[in-house]
């Protein structure tokens, strides 16, 4: 019974070590921050990542993965906040609201607390190239500006 109950044990940590090698081995760059205030009413990891990047010819717009990782106890609402991103010629662009209501495209959705993930496809009316990107910010209603910050292993 010892041996069955050991060998029980070996497997599920293999197979735990293998979860974290395989999330651990993405290559994909990142622009991405932490933004929480101090009572963590407010504590949500944004992520846009570029090799999600596609154009529709049928939209004429871009279009962009934006996670959002919510790690506070309380729900999140995201009520149509901007994605900023500055191009290396200068030329400065950001996402506009869409008309979906639910679905990847909504502008304006409740996060649920405890680690809840939520992927929402930021569109804009301009075309570009992802290697011409040289900032990214969120921007709230409180005026405020969170630049995300590149990351690539």
């Amino acid at each position: 019974m010892k041996k069955i109950i050991i060998f029980l044990v070996a497997f599920m940590a293999l197979g735990a070590m293998q979860t974290v090698k395989a999330q651990m081995s993405s290559d994909d760059p990142v622009y991405i921050e932490t933004v929480s205030n101090p009572t963590k009413t407010i504590d949500i990891i944004m992520a846009l990542y570029p090799k999600t990047y596609k154009w529709s010819e049928s939209l004429e717009a871009s279009q962009i993965t934006l996670r959002l990782l919510n790690q506070s106890t309380q729900d999140f609402e995201w009520t149509d906040y901007k994605v900023y991103i500055l191009l290396k010629d200068n030329t400065l662009i950001y996402n506009y609201k869409t008309q979906a209501a639910d679905g990847d495209f909504d502008c304006t959705y409740t996060i649920p607390g405890n680690t809840t993930l939520h992927d929402q496809i930021v569109c804009f009316d301009y075309k570009f190239d992802v290697k011409d990107i040289k900032t990214v910010w969120v921007s709230f209603d409180s005026g405020k500006f969170f630049e995300l910050f590149y990351y690539k292993k």
